[in-house]
């Protein structure tokens, strides 16, 4: 299993006419992006990003502790990490 040193995620959110927020996410993990997540999912906030993170990096062979979440894992091993969201106006920008 590869050891995770800093993890950086980058969200992008867009909102349809009917108040419907899609996300796509990039994992950067050691400075390396793993993986975009090419089709937009359903979900908002940057809980799902924390989400979509854990399973692209045990799809990748990072170790992902179960519990507790990822973020506070990263927190209490002293992983540094960084979770930003960018609001789009277009789908296409997704």
């Amino acid at each position: 299993m590869n050891r995770i040193q800093s993890l950086v995620l980058i969200g992008r959110e867009w909102t349809d006419s009917f108040g419907n927020t899609y996300y796509t996410t990039t994992v950067v993990v050691n400075g390396v992006a793993i993986e975009l997540n090419p089709r937009p999912r359903y979900g908002h906030g940057s809980s799902v990003h924390w989400h979509a993170a854990e399973s692209m990096l045990r799809d990748s062979g990072y170790s992902v502790p179960s519990r507790p979440m990822l973020w506070r894992a990263c927190q209490d091993r002293g992983i540094s990490t960084h979770c930003e969201v960018i609001r789009v106006g277009r789908r296409k920008d997704l």
